[in-house]
């Protein structure tokens, strides 16, 4: 196929029927427009204005014959920021940060589902730090050992003392004042469970002080439990002693008052009066 290569020139371009001037400049298959390009209307404002009254119409079609690397649209800036919107042949489009090489956001047509930070979401929101949306819609966080470090036990006492400085109350958000809700403020609660910057809270956080305080609790019912237990077995041993103890002075004094009997039998006899 023969190229040609236009230099500057003032030309008429029919787009979409539209008859719009542009200046331009085509060479090795590229076009350079100076000015706005307008398709479907003849007062474009923008660099590229394209206009349709039809209803529900593809205003812009990118398509590649190529079977890998997909499709994408690139935004750029002139500090360095390029975002690119693209579609790939896995059957999802993604919103990739292409400055720093970085995945922000897919969504996986198929299915629906859509990763923050993950191009292989398998719930219907799911976070790249693990946290996601169940299909039932309960938000679950990630809570895999794999995800953290400095692991160390909650004592006993420094859970006591942050649930003794929670302070529940009643409140509406500003955004939605016919609801009424329970909870925390954030800038109120103690430090072991506040947030960096105390706008927001972690349930799972108050629930890890909630249970570290139930679970002492309990050990300490327990071991009254136990006590009292081992408490009752002592007295429930000490009165069948007594019981034995009781049951043997009552055999005594019936040999004793047998003994006595006798004794009186043997002094009123004959021969005990002979023999005084």
């Amino acid at each position: 196929m023969k190229k040609v290569v236009w230099g500057l020139v003032r030309a008429s371009l029919l787009v979409g029927l539209v008859l719009i001037d542009v200046n331009a400049y085509a060479g090795n298959g590229d076009l350079y427009v100076s000015g706005n390009l307008g398709v479907g209307t003849t007062t474009p404002t923008v660099p590229v204005s394209i206009v349709s009254s039809s209803i529900g119409a593809t205003l812009l079609s990118l398509t590649t014959t190529a079977t890998t690397g997909g499709v994408s649209l690139s935004f750029s800036v002139p500090t360095g920021g390029n975002w690119v919107l693209k579609g790939d042949q896995g059957n999802g489009f993604k919103i990739r940060d292409n400055a720093n090489s970085n995945d922000v956001m897919y969504l996986q047509i198929k299915t629906g589902n859509v990763g923050i930070g993950t191009d292989s979401p398998a719930y219907p929101l799911q976070m790249g730090s693990g946290a996601y949306v169940t299909t039932g819609g309960v938000w679950t966080n990630a809570s895999s050992r794999e995800y953290k470090d400095n692991i160390q036990n909650l004592s006993v006492e420094e859970a006591a003392r942050t649930l003794e400085g929670l302070n529940p109350v009643t409140f509406s958000y500003k955004k939605e004042m016919g609801a009424q809700h329970v909870g925390f403020i954030a800038e109120d609660v103690p430090a072991l469970v506040a947030t960096q910057d105390r706008k927001g809270l972690s349930s799972m956080d108050i629930v890890a002080v909630l249970t570290k305080v139930v679970q002492e609790q309990r050990q300490t019912v327990e071991n009254q439990q136990k006590t009292a237990e081992e408490q009752q077995k002592e007295i429930q041993e000490q009165q069948t002693e007594m019981k034995e103890k009781d049951a043997r002075i009552e055999r005594l004094e019936k040999a004793l008052e047998i003994m006595e009997r006798r004794i009186i039998a043997l002094e009123g006899s004959p021969r005990t009066i002979a023999l005084k």
